[in-house]
């Protein structure tokens, strides 16, 4: 079981919860059926810790990516299909009375249902037909692919005794019997077929994705607490500098620092998205990618107050915190992202409560931290503490002091404030001096 929660989700923009906003799921959503849409929504919202499924799915799509290759069946009939099987049916059984009957009452009054009813049997003749002759090839079958064939094949062995399904023309009571054995009898089994359909959709059209974007497939281990990312980069970036990410046992602690505007909150969250999409078995923006399963991943990256239910931002952040250390207490182990500590409080208590939470935390050999602070006292504090990894995003500044931001990470410890030069280049003292009224003189 791989678990999470909405404010995780949210923090790593998995769904898109606006018109204009980015999100995991559009990325690849693009191009997909409906049905597939809602298949790549299941996926990303549903992570898994197996490591037989994570593997199987990312071999399918590693074959996509390598070849380009068609799916059992033309899929432009499936949303017809979806509308087809929502049809209500007259009778617990087939008549062939009622049949001819609505047939009859067709000429006189058009009915559409009768027509979608035609059709989408039809469509669903085609697809079984398509899947059985996928099924029965055997010329270079891909061993990707197997596990799809056999599952597709067992579906299909229901309908093997249907003669209507062997005949080119059928008779009008045929029609009849096939609608009453997809809509009814068989219903499920052609549930069952269109939702691996819509998956190898799915992993098709990730694939495509993945390798028009230069995305790597993450590679499993079986040991605990590992993980190593390279050229690691957020793929809502249209210039990323990428970075890498290498975390262990020995030192679960990754503690960034550096000026504002730096990188940090990026890099945090694309390590983020990235160990989130290998839980799903699909290929993350980076070039290299080797990890253990986790069964969770919790961010605290933008945690608001709760003035709805009186909470202030510091004692929501401890709440936060005590929450996740709840989590990892059940699951073990979990990766866990802390973007500035204690920023909803006064700085003697932000620097206590953050040296002695990362001391804590570093105690935790079983999962790992990327944690940021603003706080170079604490960096400093903990600099020979052994489990933890200090990286820091630095700048670079011109003859004439003009500083720019490099993105990229380096190890140790940055000793750049910028907060009152940001202050200053924004002329922000002398705006709010601009606004001082001038004295009025006085009349004669």
């Amino acid at each position: 079981m791989f678990t999470t929660d909405r404010q995780t989700i949210h923090e790593l923009q998995i769904f898109e919860e606006g018109k204009n906003a980015n999100s995991i799921e559009t990325l690849f959503a693009s191009g997909l059926t409906p049905g597939g849409k809602l298949k790549l929504e299941q996926l990303l919202l549903y992570p898994t810790d197996e490591q037989t499924i994570l593997q199987q799915r990312t071999k399918t799509i590693g074959y996509f990516m390598r070849q380009k290759s068609n799916l059992p069946t033309n899929l432009k009939h499936l949303e017809l299909i979806e509308i087809y099987l929502c049809l209500m049916y007259e009778s617990e059984r087939f008549s062939v009375f009622n049949w001819h009957l609505r047939r009859i009452r067709n000429k006189f009054i058009p009915d559409n249902r009768l027509y979608i009813c035609v059709r989408g049997t039809k469509a669903i003749k085609t697809i079984i037909e398509d899947c059985q002759h996928w099924t029965c090839s055997k010329e270079n079958f891909p061993e990707e692919l197997k596990d799809f064939r056999e599952k597709i094949k067992a579906i299909i062995t229901h309908f093997e005794r249907s003669r209507a399904l062997k005949k080119r023309k059928m008779s009008w009571t045929e029609y009849g019997q096939l609608d009453y054995c997809f809509r009814q009898s068989k219903r499920l089994k052609i549930k069952e077929l269109l939702d691996l359909l819509y998956e190898l959709e799915v992993l098709r059209n990730v694939a495509e994705i993945a390798k028009k974007h230069d995305f790597c497939l993450p590679e499993y281990i079986n040991t605990h607490s590992y993980l190593n990312i390279k050229g690691l980069y957020h793929p809502f970036l249209s210039k990323p500098v990428t970075n890498n990410c290498s975390l262990s046992s020995e030192k679960p602690v990754c503690f960034l620092t550096g000026p504002n505007m730096a990188g940090k909150s990026t890099y945090m969250k694309a390590a983020g998205v990235a160990i989130y999409l290998a839980h799903v078995g699909f290929p993350i923006p980076a070039t290299y990618m080797k990890l253990s399963l986790f069964h969770g991943i919790f961010t605290t990256i933008n945690l608001p107050d709760r003035l709805d239910i009186g909470y202030s931002h510091y004692y929501n952040e401890v709440r936060r915190i005590k929450q996740i250390a709840e989590k990892i207490s059940e699951l073990h182990e979990v990766v866990v992202i802390f973007d500035e500590l204690f920023r909803g409080t006064n700085v003697k208590d932000a620097y206590d409560a953050s040296l002695a939470v990362v001391k804590a935390l570093a105690t935790l050999h079983t999962s790992i931290f990327i944690i940021s602070t603003h706080l170079l006292e604490v960096a400093n504090q903990l600099r020979e503490c052994k489990e933890i990894d200090f990286h820091c995003f630095g700048i670079t500044k011109t003859k004439d002091g003009e500083c720019h931001y490099t993105y990229s990470l380096q190890s140790g410890i940055s000793e750049e404030r910028l907060g009152m030069e940001i202050l200053n280049r924004e002329r922000v003292i002398e705006t709010i001096l601009a606004a001082k009224p001038l004295p009025q003189s006085k009349d004669l």
